[in-house]
């Protein structure tokens, strides 16, 4: 059955089932269709919520509520002389006050999942806003439940109350909701005359909030002893759980050139009941996930961009022009909807593509976060194959829902402190006049920021959180389009590594002050010819092998396909960027070649006689913060001949760059 889940029109009501059957039921969140349509801007739509329920899971309701079932006696003892221990508080509902942009800040670094509407209301409608803050530099309060035991952020907050999550008698928890006004929702739930059986808030093993993949005792049938699994393969070769109220499924985006819908890789899964509990696991690379706990009632679910399987990084988006700051702050998420059960076990959710048109729309929003998450995890993928080394782990991603290039400042990687230094040093390079510039321009943002460190202290947050190590562009409505910036972008950050902070902020540093990549002149030329021209090796490598020349259309300038463009092309510009030359050190194809600057001039025929030998792995061992230009790089290429290539041979391919 499909349906869509952000509406209420399309339900699935609890009927007698069996929770233990091997019928796969099938349910859809499609972005594509979110909201009966695409929803043209952020920002403009409020939340849809009941009203406020008295809540029925504080430690003292469940206190009151053992002593009505039992009078007084623990349930395992006939004769009691006093009443149960006070119930355990296994959780605390937390009200946070964010009053500055560093406690947003904080709060981003904190990994809770926050709500900006009580969590004692009912979602009926996400929209984009609770509290109808006017400003943008205004900040709502932020609710969620964290675990006892857990130390909180240092954000202004409010207990307001302390819950009893781990109660699991079935009777106590029925007794609770009666006595707060909610039997209504509870007979909703588990029906009229609820069974033990179905009463049953047991889970199969104890639940882990960083489970990814459930271990292998962890009820999946594996090992001896006979009996049937608890899981069952769904139609994407995922196994989900043959219970059906424990949710589970599999996530995908759609890839353009393809034309299908591929894995989305190490993404966090949001589940939350219709109170306080939320559960939240990774998908894997195959885009599977599930949850081991039981959902009755309703369930609503969330995408989170943040991969915490591997550490590699979390993406943000900006672009959406109604979105307040609180909102920029956040880890990049996606509501996918509301569902109700009883079949919560096989969740198909799919990306679907963005049709070029209103940039910031959900699909929008949706399509090009997940296309650049792929992005992240295949350049890894490539990293491991070609010899490339690896960016550094934990990276902020900022993904521009109006931007077509991108950059790269390894920020949270070098520090503040060193990345204004070098912004400050670029901007020294500045001729008198420097009027004129835009937000637009490539390093726009760089250029903005050097008017405003001044009142942004070195040790604040602020930088780490709202600009993106890697900021890479999202208005493209191709899929390869889009992972070519995002490869170019995250190349940087494999080199960053590779390097040093003292190379990388002279990168920096010779960027702010040429406004972009500049000429064969700019201050520190050396520095952006080196940086851009591996970046592009890079990207350009990974871009041609995701997608063959049968399967790519002719979204660049030069040539049919990818891996034409990457054997043609010579400089970025005239004389400067040799984004060709590591290609013609490796390939040992033709010695003459048809070639053209990326820029669309400068075509002509180059002599490579240089017949293969260097390998993808030599260049990404040894471009370190000895190799600050293409004379440095000619030196190493010298310094390290292959077997039946000269040094004439290498110079003459040099000289043709």
């Amino acid at each position: 059955m499909a349906i869509l889940f952000s509406t209420c029109k399309d339900e699935i009501f609890l009927g007698d089932i069996d929770v233990e059957s091997s019928e796969i039921n099938t349910v859809y969140f499609d972005i594509n269709n979110l909201m009966d349509g695409p929803i043209s801007t952020l920002g403009a739509t409020p939340h849809k919520l009941g009203p406020e329920r008295k809540n029925p899971f504080t430690v003292e309701v469940m206190e009151q509520a053992r002593i009505a079932v039992y009078g007084g006696k623990p349930p395992a003892v006939t004769k009691a002389t006093s009443a149960p221990a006070p119930a355990p508080t296994s959780d605390r509902y937390i009200k946070f006050t964010p009053r500055t942009v560093e406690h947003l800040a904080i709060l981003e670094e904190s990994d809770l999942f926050l709500l900006d509407f009580p969590m004692t209301r009912e979602l009926f409608e996400y929209g984009d806003y609770y509290e109808a803050v006017t400003g943008t530099t205004d900040y709502p309060d932020l609710y969620t439940t964290v675990a006892v035991g857990v130390t909180l952020p240092d954000v202004p907050y409010t207990v307001i109350s302390n819950l009893n999550l781990v109660e699991s008698d079935p009777l106590v928890i029925q007794k609770a909701f009666e006595l707060t006004g909610n039997e209504a929702e509870f007979r909703e739930a588990y029906g009229e005359n609820p069974t033990m059986e179905n009463l049953d808030f047991s889970n199969e093993c104890d639940y882990d909030p960083n489970t990814v993949i459930l271990p292998p005792d962890c009820g999946d049938g594996g090992g001896g002893g006979g009996g049937t699994s608890t899981l069952i393969p769904n139609e994407c070769g995922c196994q989900i759980f043959r219970n059906q109220r424990k949710p589970g499924g599999t996530v995908k985006v759609e890839d353009t050139q393809f034309r299908d819908f591929l894995p989305l890789r190490r993404v966090e899964v949001i589940a939350k009941d219709s109170w306080f509990t939320l559960r939240r696991v990774n998908t894997d690379d195959l885009g599977c996930w599930r949850i081991d706990r039981e959902f009755s009632g309703k369930g609503w679910f969330w995408i989170r961009f943040k991969d915490k399987v591997s550490n590699r990084g979390k993406l943000r988006v900006a672009g959406a022009d109604t979105w307040r700051l609180w909102q920029k702050a956040r880890t990049a998420s996606t509501f996918l909807g509301i569902m109700r059960g009883p079949t919560f076990h096989n969740i198909l959710t799919r990306f679907g593509r963005w049709d070029g048109n209103n940039a910031g729309t959900i699909t929008h929003y949706g399509w090009a976060a997940a296309t650049v998450n792929n992005a992240l995890h295949e350049f890894h993928d490539f990293a491991q194959r070609e010899g490339f080394v690896r960016p550094p782990s934990r990276l902020n991603i900022m993904v521009g829902l109006k931007r077509r290039n991108g950059f790269a400042t390894m920020l949270r990687q070098m520090g503040s402190t060193n990345f204004i230094t070098a912004v400050n040093q670029g901007v020294g390079f500045w001729a008198p006049n420097v009027a004129g510039f835009s937000i637009n321009d490539d390093l726009g943002y760089y250029l903005l920021l050097a008017t405003r460190t001044s009142t942004w202290p070195a040790s604040s947050p602020l930088l780490n959180t709202f600009m993106g190590d890697v900021n890479t562009g999202g208005e493209f409505k191709e899929s390869d389009a889009m992972k070519r910036v995002a490869y170019h972008e995250l190349g940087h950050a494999s080199h960053y590594a590779g390097s040093s902070v003292a190379f990388y902020s002279g990168v920096i540093a010779a960027e702010v002050g040429a406004f972009g990549h500049g000429n064969p002149s700019s201050n520190l030329a050396g520095h952006i010819q080196v940086a851009e021209s591996w970046a592009e090796h890079i990207a350009l490598t990974m871009i041609k092998q995701s997608y063959p020349s049968t399967l790519t259309t002719t979204t660049h300038n030069i040539g049919t396909s990818w891996a034409n463009r990457h054997e043609r092309v010579r400089n970025e510009s005239n004389r400067h960027v040799p984004v060709g030359v590591y290609f013609d050190l490796a390939d040992g194809l033709s010695a003459r070649e048809l070639v053209i600057d990326e820029n669309g001039g400068n075509s002509g025929t180059l002599i490579d006689n240089v017949r293969g030998g260097y390998t993808n792995a030599f260049f990404a061992r040894n471009l370190n913060s000895t190799v600050r230009s293409p004379s440095d790089l000619r030196n190493l290429c010298l310094a390290n001949l292959p077997s039946g290539v000269s040094q004439t041979n290498v110079n003459e391919l040099f000289n043709q760059y």
